[in-house]
């Protein structure tokens, strides 16, 4: 392919991404390719390469070609939110801190760059400093059940637990059935010695996933505590 003028990039873009939002991830990436051959770089082209790559697994390389569109464009909000994903999942939390903190300054209010800046925070120990961005996230749309969930883990790593509490029961309302959040609650339930509480989250849990290893296994513990010996040995 030789050089193609802007409206011509814009259209094969176009026709790349529609394949790349329709699941037909090979020839998105033919697609892309061929376009970074003729316009090395063009950001959105690099950015959107590096999300398929990204959803594909192939983290070092999306990190690699995320960071090329923010470097050509570093006010590509969506792309600096994208890198600091690849790099939290490539386990390189300070540098994905970096970015979801640059994401956050330039849109305070998006809960889910609120709520991924939380969660590398807390990946990193730093519980305090996540749960006011957690509780921001919450705020900005109530409907995040992951932000909830992330909220209550913050919050009982600092030994807060009524307030994890109610975080973690917000996060099953928000989405019920919402595994994480339950066995989270579960596991709060359990260290106060609620164990009929914790009994009744988990059966409701159970109901809609039975094969969950982690809420049988608390809900034997539970069982347990209560002297229920032989129901407890059917969970355990």
């Amino acid at each position: 392919m030789g050089k193609v003028n802007t409206k011509t990039v814009d259209g094969l873009l176009q026709q790349a991404l529609a394949l790349h939002q329709t699941g037909q991830y090979e020839e998105a990436e033919l697609r892309y390719r061929r376009l970074l051959a003729s316009v090395p770089n063009h950001p959105q082209t690099l950015h959107f390469l590096g999300v398929l790559l990204l959803q594909q697994g192939q983290v070092d390389e999306a990190i690699t070609l995320i960071g090329k569109a923010v470097a050509v464009l570093p006010d590509y909000i969506d792309a600096v939110f994208n890198l600091g994903n690849a790099q939290k999942q490539a386990g390189l939390l300070a540098q994905a801190e970096q970015s979801f903190r640059m994401a956050v300054k330039a849109r305070p209010q998006q809960p889910v760059f609120l709520c991924n800046l939380g969660n590398v925070l807390i990946g990193q120990g730093k519980f305090s400093e996540a749960v006011p961005l957690l509780q921001q996230a919450v705020q900005a749309d109530p409907r995040q059940p992951l932000a909830y969930n992330s909220l209550g883990i913050a919050l009982s790593r600092l030994g807060l637990e009524q307030q994890a509490e109610s975080a973690y029961r917000s996060a099953i309302a928000a989405q019920p059935g919402y595994e994480n959040a339950g066995e989270n609650l579960a596991s709060l339930l359990l260290k106060q010695s609620r164990w009929q509480e914790a009994e009744q989250g988990l059966r409701q849990l159970l109901a809609r996933a039975p094969t969950n290893a982690t809420a049988l296994n608390r809900l034997g513990v539970s069982l347990l505590a209560q002297n229920r010996f032989a129901q407890a040995l059917t969970t355990l």
